[in-house]
């Protein structure tokens, strides 16, 4: 595929732009990169320069401390029977497969 028919199936951007992006003059946004990822037929991450994906995996890192901290927190407000309660509540959920997630 040229960078003009990629530029047309995303909705107009210039051959210059994409070529900068080639040539890691300039990056493109997130969102950006899973239009180009869908116009390609490949996985977004595959187009992820090192920072990018460095970035992102800190950001999903983040979020992940974040979330633990406030059951940590929670888990600590609470007394020996609501802590056991809470442990119980939490081995239910993981039964569930709604909420079984892809990281153990």
């Amino acid at each position: 595929m040229t960078q003009q028919e990629l530029g047309q199936k995303l909705g107009g951007i210039s051959q210059q732009q994409i070529g900068r992006w080639e040539t890691g003059k300039a990056n493109p946004k997130k969102e950006t990169i899973e239009k180009i990822a869908k116009a390609l037929d490949v996985d977004p991450y595959s187009l992820y320069s090192f920072d990018m994906a460095s970035e992102e995996l800190e950001k999903v890192i983040s979020q992940k401390e974040e979330k633990e901290a406030i059951l940590l927190d929670t888990y600590r407000k609470l007394n020996d029977t609501g802590k056991s309660r809470l442990i119980d509540y939490g081995e239910d959920l993981t039964k569930i497969p709604e909420y079984q997630g892809k990281d153990k």
